[in-house]
């Protein structure tokens, strides 16, 4: 790992930046579609789409953890990605962003920070995530979107124990046909 390489010269976030300024059309920063990857202490900013997009019922039990989206290396300033920090969508099922402390993300300053859409889209855990601010929590970090949009169909989102504010937009949106079965506890 580059922390075990080259030692920890970034204390407050990820050793590693994708950063997408570069990048022309629409461009995500990492792309899942298949089953069991790992996106983990990553800093993913700058893209035109989304920072990571996970898709297709092919794309199950992936796993989104101790990344920052959005935002610089140091969590304190915006470098949005144009749609979503993330977006699960088109029948992916088991995603996990974040998980158990303190495996969460910082997701600030995109245009949507966390977007679930789509029938089939299911089981999705949105868990320990600081989800529209700075990394010690004590700004916004907004672009105007939402913090967390469960929208048309997906079944059995859970969002649980995340950090939720400072979003322009709702801090959690839930609707369309078929969205049911979300839980929304201790955020």
């Amino acid at each position: 790992t580059q922390l075990a390489f080259g030692g920890d010269t970034n204390p407050n976030g990820p050793e590693v930046v994708l950063d997408g300024s570069l990048t022309g059309g629409y461009v995500s920063g990492i792309v899942l579609h298949g089953p069991q990857n790992v996106v983990r202490g990553l800093g993913i900013q700058n893209f035109t789409a989304s920072g990571v997009y996970v898709y297709e019922p092919v794309a199950t039990n992936n796993v989104i953890d101790r990344c920052f989206i959005g935002v610089t290396s140091n969590g304190t300033t915006a470098a949005k990605c144009g749609w979503d920090g993330v977006t699960v969508a088109q029948g992916a099922k088991n995603t996990w962003i974040g998980g158990a402390t303190p495996a969460g993300n910082l997701i600030s300053s995109n245009g949507r920070q966390i977007a679930i859409w789509d029938p089939g889209t299911d089981n999705t855990l949105v868990q320990s995530n600081s989800i529209g601010g700075n990394r010690m929590g004590t700004a916004a970090l907004i672009d105007g979107g939402s913090g967390i949009g469960i929208i048309n169909g997906p079944k059995n989102t859970k969002i649980l124990a995340n950090r939720i504010s400072g979003n322009q937009g709702s801090g959690l949106e839930i609707w369309g046909p078929g969205t049911n079965g979300t839980i929304v506890r201790g955020n």
